[in-house]
């Protein structure tokens, strides 16, 4: 499909981190990825604040910051029907890329794109991506689309369901692993086979193989972690590395598809890292009195305290989730005491603490005004002092007000505050007795039964094509993608963006040639005014999540 026309590939690779994929080109695996560092320009991508998937996908497809776009977290509370709602492409309210593409008569194919569901018409195609429910109609534009990918692959599987199961014992996980490995070959297949069928100008694919691998075997991927030298995980390492060699390879076949010509850009929504130890957030809240919590007064606190049981243990059990707030209200944990607390934590990927504001919070406590503002300056006091009693170090990177982080229509739809965690740590919005936990607030993580890695801020930029500097290097942010996008395809880039054209990567002589342009377009909102699911959808979605942990 070689095309003389100007044409822009965004290819995702969820999770990605420099951490990883360096190793991985030294060692020969991915050829690909290794070229496009030589002969292009790259650097790391700062993604949002938290570094997580619902809130960076859209930032990075709008140009703006959550506070424009208004997703912030994977659930949000509806404010007509008071009801906890999965977040989707629906809510997104700043215009996306495609959008202003297709106005100026340039065609998109959208592929797995997370939050994106429900597809909308569109100049081109699209094929939703994470949080979309499985064999429902509205995973594509146009309906011709669904025909022709199910006549060709059969029933479509759009989400991966392994996150649910981590197997310590070699065999069965390297089992694991070639499952996941054949889905990926699976998605790879049918991103080539939708570009085949439609020509475009700019094509934006997502793969979730990098995320999801990463979450379960960071720890056969990381030197750092003894695991990744013992030889009874040698052949699990082996599959993991003929992972990334196949998803490479279909990097290359999408380049010969559709041009040499064509701006590729490789991009990830986050970094990853290995995690050792649990942070149980409202644990050290009440630490420090500002929450106060109910003991033994659940099944879960009941059967933990009969059978004694670890935190992995636990896990297996189910009892860890069933404590947490896993029907998505950060305000229905039973184990919070929330008519003594004076704040709470968000859930696990919020990354938040919540104060319980009377007249918003049910048994709210804390006044609005001076004292609520008062109480977020404790909250953020208490989290950017916790130190780690073994290494002394912090536990947290940082933590702001939502104010500090986001501007916007929605700023105030954010949570109270954000925290961001140290390498090594990752949050859990469980309350443990204080029986079992006494004064501390941290637990090992056991690599052979919880995940071994977490989302970190750095994700990955790097730019090939005849646009990009062979050599070029620049940090970039989120809401850089969507302008260097635009101009990278001759259109100009909305005033209302937080983002900047990424200069540094870009060569001298097309700068000159075309220097950027800007218009005063304004920022029109867009989100639906109904649900993107039925009631059957959203329980699917939910149990979803809460499968994959993030819930």
């Amino acid at each position: 499909m070689t095309n003389s026309r100007r044409k822009v590939v965004l290819m995702g690779w969820d999770g990605a981190t420099f951490d990883v994929l360096r190793p991985l080109v030294e060692a020969g695996v991915v050829p690909t990825i290794s070229r496009m560092l030589g002969e292009g320009a790259s650097g790391v991508l700062k993604s949002t604040r938290p570094p997580v998937t619902c809130p960076a996908w859209p930032t990075m497809y709008t140009g703006v910051n959550p506070g424009k776009h208004g997703v912030f977290s994977f659930s949000y509370r509806d404010r007509s029907s008071g009801r906890m709602r999965t977040a989707s492409g629906a809510d997104v309210l700043a215009p996306k890329l495609w959008n202003i593409l297709g106005e100026a008569g340039l065609k998109s194919v959208i592929l797995n794109v997370p939050i994106t569901y429900p597809a909308r018409p569109i100049h081109g195609a699209m094929l939703t991506g994470f949080v979309s429910p499985d064999d429902s109609a509205k995973v594509f534009h146009p309906e011709t689309l669904n025909e022709s990918v199910r006549s060709r692959f059969g029933a479509l599987r759009l989400n991966w369901d392994v996150l649910s199961h981590r197997p310590a014992d070699p065999s069965a996980r390297e089992a694991h692993i070639r499952r996941i490995n054949e889905y990926m070959e699976l998605r790879c297949r049918q991103f080539e086979f939708l570009i085949d069928e439609v020509d475009a100008d700019f094509y934006f694919f997502v793969h979730e193989y990098t995320d999801r691998v990463q979450h379960l075997f960071y720890h056969l991927l990381d030197p750092t972690f003894e695991a990744s030298r013992r030889p009874e995980n040698r052949r699990s390492i082996e599959l993991l590395r003929e992972g990334f060699m196949k998803l490479d390879a279909s990097l290359t076949r999408i380049m010969r598809r559709i041009g040499g010509e064509a701006d590729f850009i490789l991009v990830s929504d986050h970094g990853f890292g290995g995690v050792r130890r649990w942070v149980y957030l409202n644990n050290l809240l009440e630490r420090h009195g500002l929450l106060r919590s109910r003991s033994l007064r659940t099944l879960a606190d009941l059967a933990t305290r009969k059978l004694n049981c670890s935190p992995s243990l636990r896990m297996r059990l189910g009892l860890e989730q069933r404590e947490a707030w896993h029907r998505q209200d950060p305000r229905s944990n039973p184990l919070v005491n929330y008519a003594r607390s004076a704040a709470f934590a968000g859930p696990q990927l919020e990354h938040a603490v919540y104060v319980n504001v009377r007249g918003r919070c049910p048994d709210g406590v804390i006044e609005p005004g001076a004292d609520y503002d008062r109480m977020r300056r404790r909250v953020i006091e208490v989290l950017r002092a916790a130190a780690d009693p073994d290494t002394g170090g912090p536990v947290f990177e940082g933590a702001w007000t939502r104010e500090e982080l986001y501007d916007g229509p929605s700023a105030g739809d954010a949570p109270d505050v954000i925290y961001e965690l140290a390498p090594g740590y990752m949050a859990s919005n469980v309350t443990l007795p204080s029986w079992l936990m006494g004064e501390r607030f941290l637990r090992p993580l056991s690599p052979g039964w919880d995940i071994s890695g977490y989302h970190r801020p750095d994700g990955v930029w790097i730019g090939a094509g005849p646009s990009f500097q062979p050599g070029g290097a620049s940090e970039a942010s989120m809401t850089d993608i969507a302008p260097t996008v635009l101009y990278l395809l001759g259109q100009p880039i909305p005033a209302y963006m937080d983002g900047a054209l990424m200069t540094g990567g870009l060569r001298s002589a097309r700068l000159s040639e075309e220097p950027p342009r800007t218009c005063e377009r304004e920022m029109a909102l867009c989100a639906s005014a109904s649900a993107a699911y039925t009631p059957e959808e959203q329980a699917e979605v939910t149990r979803r999540l809460e499968e994959l942990g993030y819930l």
